[in-house]
């Protein structure tokens, strides 16, 4: 039964790392004489091969665990990889395909593969810069057009052995396995630590991840949607009732709605809950729509 919840959780997180950063965009090899870079010749199969360059992933040097103060640093669903293990995930992408929305089953959603991937570091964030070879007209357009700006990292743990994958994923609090029965945390908790007056952010931090994939995919307005998934599996195999945690909004939906980046999850229920009340009332009287708040990463 605790097999079951360990598959649960590495499920809900080894495809929840989202960052979108486009680089550079260049044509590999030459093009037929009249032929020019731009979404019509992709669709119509006449670029060889296009190479995008992206940063797909980002982590905060913030030390752990994260103060409320640097709570922002915090992904959406509260998950970390250990810091002397990124060199090596970022290097284990090599070779690993580029696909369209998490779908390794399909091999139409393949678009490319990654050619070289490596770790970089900024003032404050690691960084996983890749080349990705494009070679589908599906994946070409989607650079050229400005559609793909976001990116998402697939990863597996270090072996599928049940123990091993326990064992590799600590509370960032107590920095035992969060499976286990003595850790009363649960990812996205504030928690107290000795020796400070100040409330602390939980994650779940894991080691030795393996570079599967990186992903195209569309970013959600709302973010932190696989959170609940997580902290269900790691409460259901301890035998606990998680509590309920809302998911995390960006600060241009909570604007949307009127709210402040502050907002406490209550003012925030009240006033999705307000929005939707207005949207089945103007549904009920107009065949007009509501309003779909959406975000993007600007192109550097």
């Amino acid at each position: 039964m605790k097999e079951k919840h360990v598959d649960s959780l590495y499920s809900a997180v080894t495809q929840g790392f989202c960052y979108g950063q486009l680089k550079a965009i260049r044509v590999s090899g030459e093009l037929a004489d009249g032929v020019e870079a731009n979404p019509a010749s992709a669709r119509a199969g006449a670029i060889p091969k296009l190479e995008v360059d992206a940063v797909v992933f980002r982590q905060s040097k913030a030390q752990r665990p994260l103060s409320k103060a640097d709570a922002k640093e915090a992904n959406a669903n509260f998950s970390t990889f250990r810091e002397r293990d990124l060199k090596r995930l970022a290097k284990s992408f090599k070779g690993r395909p580029f696909l369209r929305d998490h779908d390794r089953g399909d091999l139409l959603a393949r678009g490319g593969t990654i050619k070289n991937s490596e770790l970089t570091e900024t003032e404050t964030h690691f960084e996983i810069v890749q080349t990705l070879e494009l070679v589908k007209p599906w994946a070409q357009e989607a650079a050229l057009d400005g559609t793909l700006e976001a990116f998402s990292i697939g990863w597996d743990p270090p072996s599928n052995d049940l123990e091993t994958r326990m064992n590799s994923v600590n509370c960032t609090v107590c920095r035992c396995s969060m499976f286990a029965s003595d850790c009363p945390h649960l990812p996205g908790d504030s928690a107290e630590v000795d020796g400070s007056d100040q409330p602390v952010i939980v994650e779940a931090e894991f080691s030795k991840p393996r570079g599967a994939e990186v992903s195209g995919v569309t970013f959600p307005a709302v973010q932190g949607t696989q959170v609940e998934a997580i902290r269900t599996a790691l409460s259901a195999a301890r035998n606990q009732t998680p509590k309920k945690k809302a998911p995390r909004m960006d600060k241009e939906t909570l604007a949307a709605l009127g709210l402040a980046e502050d907002a406490t999850e209550e003012q925030i229920a009240k006033a999705v809950a307000t929005l939707s009340t207005k949207a089945a009332t103007a549904d009920s009287g107009s065949s007009a729509r509501p309003t779909i708040y959406t975000c993007a990463f600007s192109k550097t």
